[in-house]
């Protein structure tokens, strides 16, 4: 498996997104409870270096009813399965795009 990216080792998991595509392919990024950011800025909870110069390229935010992906003000946006927009509910196989990579969402039930 790639590397895992996560910045509070001690939070439970309950989701991730794994790359699905070029050199870093099996890449993951785990998520917890709370809000994860994503970006090229070193601030970021998850730092990835193909986002270009994205301080937040974008938000993901565990809810009750599941996982929210937010846009963070970029040029590019977020993109979920060919849609772009601000706010993308994720399901389990969702595949997201962030900058030129291309990952799938799972969900822990």
């Amino acid at each position: 498996m790639g590397m895992v990216l996560f910045h509070n080792e001690e939070a439970p998991v309950v989701g991730w997104l794994a790359r699905v595509d070029g050199p870093k392919r099996g890449q993951t990024i785990r998520f917890g409870t709370t809000t994860t950011s994503i970006g090229s800025n070193p601030t970021a909870d998850v730092v990835l270096d193909d986002l270009g110069n994205v301080d937040v390229h974008c938000r993901i935010v565990a809810t009750p009813a599941g996982f929210v992906l937010y846009d963070g003000g970029g040029e590019q946006g977020v993109v979920a399965n060919g849609r772009r927009a601000e706010k993308i509910e994720l399901v389990d196989g969702d595949r997201v795009e962030l900058g030129p990579a291309q990952y799938v969402f799972k969900g822990v039930p």
